[in-house]
């Protein structure tokens, strides 16, 4: 592991969690990795495991005022529906499973460095540094359930 990793805690698919997550947080249950295709008239992303096999795929609209994104599983079934609130003072998403279960994320404003964006209808929370590119999701009980971080 390199002096790099160490104080960042993104890591590659097929690498070791850092060690700054397991002293933290303990192993991981699962990670998930995620790659953008560039070159595309839309935003595509995929999902993969920790063994680089994709899991999901998300897919925007090139052009929309609402940011349009769809979530597909590896076979193509849709898994959720994203679209962004056109007007509000903080940036917000409706999210709608494929199931019917629908919520929101919200981002508080004026806090200086430190991002914090509500997961309305779950209880959860996403709390991060924006300069450092780390968070950490939060459930209703103030409990880490997942540790996010950006190469």
């Amino acid at each position: 592991m390199g002096v790099f990793s160490k104080y960042h805690r993104y890591r590659e698919a097929g690498e070791d969690a850092n060690v700054v997550n397991v002293e933290r947080f303990g192993e991981p249950a699962r990670s998930l990795f995620i790659s953008t295709k560039v070159m595309t008239l839309h935003q595509a992303t995929d999902i993969t495991d920790e063994n680089e096999q994709v899991l999901y795929q998300s897919n925007s609209k090139f052009f929309s005022l609402h940011d349009k994104t769809d979530i597909t599983d590896a076979a193509g079934n849709q898994v959720a529906h994203i679209e962004r609130k056109f007007f509000t003072l903080h940036e917000r998403h409706f999210i709608t499973m494929a199931d019917g279960f629908q919520f929101q994320l919200s981002n508080e404003i004026w806090h200086i460095y430190k991002d914090i964006t509500n997961l309305e209808g779950l209880g959860w929370q996403i709390r991060g540094n924006m300069f450092e590119l780390n968070f950490e999701l939060y459930d209703q009980q103030d409990n880490v359930i997942a540790v996010i971080s950006q190469k």
